[in-house]
């Protein structure tokens, strides 16, 4: 009898642990609709802007809507910072240089081009 109510217990705490779904940040802060004011620049900001300003001449500067969309469209930024080893013809280089940015963060990207760049 006690195998059978362990066993019981051990399949009710496991059928518990595999039902529970995981929500990432990612599934939370969808955004539809992202904006270069509302999402991309915070983000460019936060991690781009760093290396890529006007001080830094031979880097691409990634300051304003301006520059930002002007490196999709003539630089593949999408690219760089979705397939760094191909867009860098398979040097060992990612960017942002402190670690690929998350999956969903690239997907705002692609949207934000999609949607043919919406500023406010």
């Amino acid at each position: 009898m006690k195998k059978v109510i362990v066993f019981l217990m051990i399949l009710t705490i496991s059928s518990i642990l595999t039902s529970c779904e995981s929500t990432t940040y990612c599934d939370i802060s969808y955004v539809a609709k992202p904006t270069f004011n509302a999402n991309i620049g915070p983000i460019v900001r936060s991690t781009c802007a760093g290396c890529h300003n006007q001080n830094n001449s031979p880097r691409i500067p990634l300051e304003t809507y301006e520059q930002v969309k002007a490196a999709i469209i003539d630089n593949d930024l999408i690219c760089l910072i979705d397939k760094p080893e191909e867009c860098f013809y398979g040097k060992d280089k990612i960017m942002p240089q402190s670690g690929r940015m998350p999956d969903c963060t690239v997907d705002m990207f692609k949207l934000w081009q999609t949607q043919d760049y919406p500023e406010n």
